[in-house]
């Protein structure tokens, strides 16, 4: 540890640590060689105790590292006991204490070893008396991973985490195989995921069983014949094992699941038929041995099949389902959002974070839509960096999260609004929501059009900055009327801006080309709009509105000035908490009864005209 204040620290705090421990415990320095039996938790100073909780006395050692005192001490067992023999002792005997920040205090080292000792006696008092065996239960990962071997093959779970025990499709994989409900949910999963390579082509059979309880240490099979007992705690398993041995499967995949005090855990084995040698070195299932072929009683098959000479191979599992991504089981939205459906319409910079966060909250399907294909420029502000230089926005978009999340379905098209309506009206009318992020008028009037209309049921979302991201918008509209004309001009300005600018071009610069303006503001400034977008999408997927809002973020005042611009006057009239920026408002999009799009006299038996949406078979300029 380099000289100065750290190192002072260090010192100070294992002289305090040794005066507490030699005079309160009778502790006494770890030799060298002591400490290098710790090694692989780097010690560079260890004492020696005994504790007696009731009977029996222990030998303990305390160990620092290199961090202390700003890290905590580390207690283990020197005379290690057989893995796993109590709850919460580690395999080379460290315990694990209830270790929280709150706990830590530098200055004080006694003060945190005395703590953590208390919880030592404890946790040795009861592992002796047997009082935490059900902590092996409600901590049952830990156990369980730490009884595999090195080298165990990994299973990736897609199952519902709830009874009944059931049949259900594994893909075997070498070092890793997936498993789930159908093929198609296991196959499409692996697609998404790896691509639409040859070998994802089918799947086998494997058995769910449903235990009552989870598992304690002693409980994991070890043979196959643990298996049959297993089978033999659940209703139907029996019967889910008899029909399981007619297979003739080169290996036996098992799934074992329960519900203990954290939620449902799984845990996966394999087995293989035993083999017995014939001449010429080839192999049979040595379940035939003295019937004849057809011949045999399943009740025979299913017993020598999971034997107890047959060594049952424990697997690593882990959950990849969406309801374990998106909230480890806890979030109560996650079943409503894996069934919803949104579109997003635009693909810059504030339309592909949105499309991201949507698919990181568990949103369980999601087109993207963009014509323009991503420039070095964007790179700045946009979530594809500059191995996506050249590819389309919502192609390359899509692809990486759907690489991230294959539990989801994304999808993006190469193609401007009206394209894609032409080409996939019936995608639009499937949505649960829409996202306009264009920052595009055309298609902007457009989708407002059709909501008028009927042509679209879904609520739609409009989101769009002021200049340098100094305010963001984002409308929610949930009904006909009020439509987004009804805030905004014929040209689609918003009818009163947050924010004004000195410069006539709000501080638009030009590329060194033709037509290419932009604004020099980066991927921070943006954040607030994306979240105010994002959020109000979330809230409408869970509980549909029943009233078209609108919601503005704005940037802080300070920025706004060295920016170049201040805020409305028009807008902080009788708000003076909006003269301060930094904040969030939501206010109600009200209905124009004069609007040229919703009104009742502009509604009628007519379709509106190509030029007044702009329909054009020429890509619309979404935001970059």
């Amino acid at each position: 540890m380099p000289e100065g204040i750290a190192r002072r620290m260090q010192e100070e705090g294992i002289a305090k640590a040794d005066a507490f421990l030699t005079s309160t415990w009778c502790a006494r320095r770890l030799s060298k060689a002591e400490l290098n039996k710790h090694a692989p938790r780097e010690p560079i100073e260890g004492w020696e105790f005994y504790v007696q909780p009731e009977e029996n006395v222990y030998r303990c050692h305390v160990i620092v590292d290199h961090q202390f005192p700003y890290s905590l001490p580390k207690f283990l067992l020197a005379d290690v006991p057989t893995f796993p023999s109590w709850p919460h002792v580690e395999p080379d005997g460290n315990l694990c204490l209830r270790r929280t920040n709150r706990i830590l205090r530098p200055n004080e080292p006694a003060d945190v070893l005395g703590v953590l000792l208390g919880q030592v006696v404890d946790l040795i008092r009861r592992g002796e008396l047997g009082l935490n065996l059900e902590d092996f239960q409600a901590e049952f990962y830990s156990y369980w991973n730490f009884s595999l071997e090195d080298d165990a093959a990994s299973v990736f779970s897609l199952l519902n985490a709830n009874a009944p025990s059931r049949f259900v499709r594994i893909w075997p994989g070498e070092t890793r195989s997936i498993v789930g409900e159908s093929e198609a949910q296991v196959l499409t999963w692996q697609r998404h995921r790896w691509g639409n390579k040859p070998q994802f082509d089918k799947t086998v059979p494997a058995c769910l069983l449903w235990l009552p309880e989870v598992l304690l240490p002693n409980q994991f099979p070890r043979s196959a014949s643990d298996l049959v007992a297993l089978a033999r705690m659940v209703s139907n398993g029996k019967e889910l094992l008899e029909r399981f041995s007619r297979l003739k499967l080169s290996t036996y995949y098992f799934v074992l699941g329960a519900t203990g005090a954290n939620g449902p855990c799984f845990a996966a084995v394999s087995s293989q038929p035993p083999q017995t040698p014939e001449i010429r070195t080839f192999r049979k299932h040595g379940t035939l041995n003295g019937f004849r072929k057809g011949k045999m009683p399943q009740a025979v098959v299913a017993a020598r099949l999971f034997s107890s000479s047959v060594k049952a191979q424990r697997l690593r599992i882990d959950r990849v389902d969406a309801n374990w991504i998106h909230g480890r089981g806890h979030d109560p939205h996650q079943p409503v959002l894996a069934l919803k459906h949104v579109i997003v319409i635009g693909c810059g910079s504030v339309g592909a974070p949105i499309a991201e966060q949507l698919t990181k909250a568990g949103v369980g399907r999601i087109d993207i839509i963009d014509p323009e294909a991503l420039t070095a420029a964007n790179t700045g502000r946009h979530p594809l960096g500059a191995e996506s230089i050249g590819t389309n926005k919502a192609i390359g978009m899509a692809g990486r999260l759907q690489r991230d999340h294959p539990h989801a379905t994304v999808r993006g098209f190469d193609l401007s609004y009206q394209e894609f309506i032409f080409r996939h009206l019936e995608i639009l009318q499937s949505a649960s929501l829409i996202i306009s992020a264009t920052a595009n008028w055309t298609a902007e009037n457009l989708l407002n059009a059709q909501r008028i209309r009927g042509e679209i049921d879904a609520p739609l979302i409009f989101t769009w900055t002021e200049p340098h991201a100094c305010a963001g918008h984002a409308v929610l509209l949930c009904a006909q009327s009020p439509c987004l004309q009804c805030g905004m001009t014929t040209e689609g300005a918003l009818k009163t801006n947050v924010t004004i600018w000195t410069d006539s071009r709000d501080g638009e610069l030009t590329e060194p080309a033709c037509g290419a303006v932009f604004q020099p503001y980066g991927f921070i400034e943006l954040q607030a709009t994306i979240s105010l977008a994002s959020g109000l999408a979330i809230e409408a997927l869970i509980d549909p509105a029943k009233r078209s809002v609108h919601r503005v973020s704005q940037t802080t005042t300070a920025f706004l000035k060295s920016a170049g611009g201040e805020w409305n006057p028009n807008w902080i009239e009788g708000y003076a908490e909006r003269a301060t920026g930094g904040l969030q408002t939501e206010i109600n999009w009200e209905k124009n009864e004069q609007c040229p799009a919703c009104s009742s006299k502009s509604i009628d038996e007519s379709s509106i005209s190509e030029s007044q949406i702009g329909i054009s078979n020429s890509p619309s300029a979404l935001a970059s």
